[in-house]
């Protein structure tokens, strides 16, 4: 009886094995696709920062040309340069948030078949231990022999 009760009880042990080896493995996966994603988010905030600096001087120097009252060609040769900097600047940080806005969603597509593959995993694993009714009994004839 205890020989066929192991021998029963030995598929659900081994599933239950790869279960755990499975969910650990995504649970590793999951964890890596946060770390990520917090990096994501504090580059982010970097940027943000670095943008706030350059809407800062953009602000400066339009309060200075405001101040200034010379000839328009004067200005013009004068800010030429600075301004063709600022549009270099301005368009690789433009390159640069959208980059990092792809990796995001990348990562968050990531993130999301994941959970996807976790929640079903999770439901095939409550499927598998749902109750199930004792296996039949083998009934003993009575022989003739001793």
């Amino acid at each position: 009886m205890k020989k066929l009760a192991q021998a029963t009880n030995s598929p659900f042990e081994a599933a239950s094995k790869r279960s755990e080896q499975t969910l650990d493995g995504l649970n590793q996966r999951t964890i890596q696709v946060l770390d990520v994603s917090r990096q994501l988010v504090r580059e982010g905030e970097q940027l943000a920062k670095s943008t706030a600096k350059i809407v800062g001087a953009i602000d400066s120097l339009f309060v200075k040309l405001a101040s200034r009252q010379t000839p328009e060609q004067i200005i013009q040769s004068e800010l030429a340069p600075l301004i063709q900097s600022l549009t270099q600047a301005l368009n690789s940080l433009h390159s640069s948030v959208e980059t990092q806005a792809k990796n995001t969603e990348v990562n968050l597509e990531h993130a999301q078949s994941v959970v996807v593959a976790v929640n079903q995993l999770l439901q095939e694993i409550h499927a598998g231990e749902a109750p199930r009714s004792p296996a039949p009994r083998a009934r003993q004839v009575a022989t003739d022999q001793p």
